[in-house]
């Protein structure tokens, strides 16, 4: 019988060891539980400032398009008033120029009349002495 108690000690011994190992891996399992959570916590986080980030910097794509495009106007409407005014700038100089030449022409104009006017006079002093 001394066989069979050291049998079912031995047992027991080994039952105990087993609950232990059990009960150890059953708190293993939930303390790893607990770490999946949390990491799955963080990922959750994670994903959601990824998102915010994707959907900011969109936005801000967004924006510089607007920009870009409003710059791009501003550039188009800029040349075109730059061209407006090398236009009038043309303008002005072609209407100086036709100035001077109106001037020079009536100036010609002036001294030819005078001279005209000159040449009667003296004529009309050579024809009729002594003035009128």
């Amino acid at each position: 019988m001394h066989g069979y108690s050291d049998a079912l000690e031995k047992l027991f011994a080994e039952q105990f060891d087993l609950e232990e190992a059990e009960k150890q891996s059953k708190e293993s399992v939930l303390h790893q539980e607990e770490e999946i959570q949390k990491l799955q916590e963080k990922l959750s986080l994670g994903e959601k400032a990824f998102s915010d980030r994707k959907e900011s910097l969109q936005r801000i794509q967004e924006q510089k398009q607007k920009i870009a495009e409003k710059q791009k106007a501003y550039f188009a409407e800029k040349e075109k008033f730059a061209e407006a005014q090398l236009n009038q700038e043309k303008e002005a100089l072609r209407l100086e120029n036709q100035k001077e030449k109106l001037e020079e022409q009536s100036a010609k104009s002036a001294q030819y009349i005078f001279g005209r006017v000159r040449i009667t006079v003296l004529r009309s002093e050579t024809v009729l002495p002594g003035g009128a």
